[in-house]
């Protein structure tokens, strides 16, 4: 997948010029930093409503996660939680429906919407991780478990 949607219908031609600076890293899936791609399996499916056209009442259809977050009007941390939270809770996806009713739960919700957000902003990982270490966000005092 790429980050830059507006390119979804050149990846696939670009993917196979890119072979060449590929790099497997799990089970037969590939990235390449140079040509920015990556590869990932996800079967979660994402509850997302679309408009029918038989009338303007929305109807609940399920999207595979990559196609839910693909259509999000906005790359804003807020528009995209609600798809971050139903993957996180979805068994195929984080697992973690156990820890919805805990405190902290929204605020990993929140966190992880902006680390998304600021992915596709094109911070780096790097610069992002850095910026948790030097921050009290991961002082472990306000935890999931």
């Amino acid at each position: 997948g790429r980050l830059d949607t507006v390119r979804k219908e050149e990846e696939e031609n670009d993917k196979e010029e890119d072979k060449s600076s590929a790099v497997m890293y799990a089970d037969g899936l590939q990235y390449d930093l140079e040509n920015k791609w990556y590869e990932f399996r996800c079967s979660c499916l994402i509850p997302s409503a679309v408009s029918s056209a038989m009338n303007t009442q929305k109807d609940i259809v399920k999207v595979p996660l990559p196609d839910a977050l693909a259509s999000l009007s906005s790359k804003q941390a807020q528009s995209c939680q609600n798809v971050i939270r139903h993957y996180l809770v979805a068994t195929d996806g984080g697992n973690l429906s156990d820890l919805v009713n805990k405190e902290a739960f929204e605020d990993f919700v929140m966190a992880t919407s902006v680390l998304y957000a600021r992915m596709v902003a094109g911070d780096g990982a790097l610069e992002i991780l850095r910026e948790l270490i030097s921050t009290s966000i991961c002082d472990g005092k306000k935890g999931l478990l």
